[in-house]
């Protein structure tokens, strides 16, 4: 059964990032976008909690959640998989500005495309066709996205301008905290242990007579809404506190491809995705011949976390380079009718992951648009 989960913080929250900060040495802790790994670990441990599991013997695999089943710790084919997180505000989810789309003057939209017409070389094997730039003045585009300005972009639809879309502060803002490390004797501040970190502030407000309110939004397959009533939680670092709430009726829309359809689609990273050949995958899709003719790819971003083994504290997980979301991946196809497009889009369009690694925790999860 599908439900969405969302978090409404109740102060700030703190996402730790990958770089190592040891107070004394380091004066200032980094602060990043939630990880898919740290949301399904604020959901796993909420739902051990509810079923009162006992975390050591769960962990120990000595005991199995009846609704978690066995621990794995490498989240590769678990009973409750998720997509997201996604930046939630008044019952929107936002997503990602897709990679491809460049903003001239700050409202002119240029969707940018491979240009199969140019035969440059690469130094890589594979062979991928640039992505065309246009002509004037332009920046990358970087407002986060509602879901039907995502249906007019996937449907290959003429974009001059979007409507509704936000800029990432509008949502949620940085708040630089200070701190001091203790004495454990005395509980006194320790000399010479300043430093400062990033938490982020979600928007709680109210303004021209509208209550505004953000927080995170996860879709969640394998629990059952009626099993888990609302409530407060932890997620991130130093245990920050949320409500946490379970709805049924939010869903993503989908758009209707399969008459536009004409043998070139493209898959948009809704999440981030950890792929075996760096980029890219080895093999895209099961069962379905596309050839990869173009990319249109951010910065990577660098996934780790926590893994606990047995009854020790665990380790940290290895350091992995990601696919952020908002990047976009071109494909070719020969001999696809409707129906097979349809089967595919079926498969792969919201629902299977992409990611080579941590598939049920929320990698890899794309939309599927077309492009001509």
């Amino acid at each position: 059964m599908s439900i969405t989960i969302i978090f409404e913080p109740v102060d700030t929250l703190f996402f730790r990032g990958n770089r190592p900060f040891s107070a004394g040495a380091d004066t200032f802790a980094e602060s990043i976008y939630p990880s898919p790994l740290t949301v399904y670990g604020a959901i796993g441990d909420y739902i051990l909690k509810k079923n009162n599991t006992n975390l050591m013997d769960f962990f120990n695999s000595s005991i199995v959640d009846t609704i978690l089943g066995k621990y794995d710790a490498d989240l590769k084919d678990t009973r409750v998989t998720i997509k997201g997180p996604f930046l939630f505000l008044n019952d929107k989810i936002y997503f990602s500005p897709p990679a491809n789309i460049h903003i001239e003057n700050g409202w002119n939209i240029h969707i940018c495309l491979p240009d199969t017409s140019r035969k440059d070389r690469w130094d890589i094997k594979d062979e991928l066709y640039p992505i065309s730039l246009p002509d004037k003045e332009t920046k990358p585009y970087n407002k986060l996205l509602p879901a039907d300005n995502m249906i007019r972009y996937l449907s290959n639809d003429k974009i001059h301008s979007f409507i509704g879309e936000v800029d990432t502060e509008e949502i949620v803002k940085n708040e630089r905290r200070y701190g001091h490390k203790l004495k454990a004797a005395t509980l006194t501040v320790k000399e010479g242990f300043l430093y400062s970190i990033d938490h982020a502030r979600y928007k709680d407000e109210l303004s021209s007579k509208v209550y505004n309110k953000a927080g995170l939004a996860v879709f969640v397959e394998g629990l059952n809404k009626k099993e888990y009533p609302d409530g407060v939680t932890v997620i991130g670092g130093e245990k920050r506190m949320s409500c946490i709430f379970f709805k049924e009726d939010l869903k993503i829309p989908t758009a209707d491809l399969s008459d536009k359809f004409n043998g070139s689609f493209f898959i948009y990273l809704a999440t981030p995705a950890i792929f075996s050949d760096g980029f890219k995958k080895d093999n895209w899709f099961d069962g379905f011949n596309a050839q990869l003719v173009g990319a249109a790819l951010n910065k990577p971003l660098y996934i780790s976390g926590w893994k606990r083994i047995d009854f020790s504290k665990g380790n940290p997980r290895p350091l992995r380079r990601a696919v952020p979301a908002g990047s976009v991946y071109f494909f070719k196809v020969d001999k696809w009718n409707k129906a097979k497009f349809n089967d595919f889009y079926n498969q792969y369009n919201f629902n299977k992951s992409l990611s080579d690694e941590y598939q049920s925790a929320g990698f890899g999860i794309g939309l599927i648009g077309i492009w001509q």
